[in-house]
């Protein structure tokens, strides 16, 4: 993951593919960050990492509007990332 943490800090976003689950699907405001992946499995989608903290989060734009997450946006553990996310792409604009 220091290969994201690199990219974002000196090019920009990944373009990232992840299987969806049931915590990412249902994500909201409340949520937090999102830690434990796995169960209930909805399919491929497609998704803009766009930031990371420095307890080693990434920030997860998502194009299911702003009622999805914290207004399109959510927060996910290192350690979901490397479960959730099995392809991805920086993008430098």
């Amino acid at each position: 993951m220091q290969g994201f943490k690199y990219w974002l800090a000196n090019h920009g976003p990944i373009v990232a593919r992840l299987e969806v689950d049931k915590a990412f699907m249902f994500a909201n405001r409340r949520t937090g960050v999102i830690d434990r992946y796995g169960g209930g499995m909805f399919g491929g989608h497609a998704v803009v990492i766009a930031g990371y903290d420095e307890d080693g989060n990434f920030l997860v734009k998502n194009s299911w509007g702003r009622r999805w997450g914290n207004r399109g946006f959510i927060w996910v553990s290192e350690n979901y990332a490397k479960a959730a996310f099995n392809e991805s792409y920086g993008v430098t604009v």
